[in-house]
């Protein structure tokens, strides 16, 4: 029910704000059904999923895009205590990517 109450607000900010991109905040169990079989936020608006994590959480350097569990387009996996990132997209692979210190964010509502 809250996935596709979520698709419900997503498709009314894009018909309010047709010229406007955004970022979706879910976790991993909404984002698709690879965790269940109940359809995600990406099966019910066709947007794509980036997945962010911890790099030093499990240790685990050979996840990469193809076998993690969640099949995200998109998965970055960074180290919180550096600046080093790997980004995976499709067949893309960047690893220990050097990631800027993020700027002020502007917020408009």
């Amino acid at each position: 029910m809250m996935n596709y109450i979520g698709a419900k607000q997503i498709q009314k900010f894009k018909n309010d704000f047709p010229n406007e991109k955004f970022i979706v905040l879910a976790g991993s169990s909404h984002i698709n059904r690879q965790y269940t079989d109940i359809p995600g936020l990406a099966e019910l608006t066709g947007s794509p999923t980036v997945v962010i994590e911890d790099l030093q959480k499990d240790n685990q350097t050979d996840v990469d895009i193809k076998t993690h569990k969640a099949k995200p387009d998109v998965l970055i996996r960074m180290d919180p205590t550096s600046n080093v990132a790997q980004i995976t997209q499709g067949h893309i692979s960047v690893k220990n990517a050097e990631v800027e210190e993020p700027r002020s964010p502007t917020f408009r509502r």
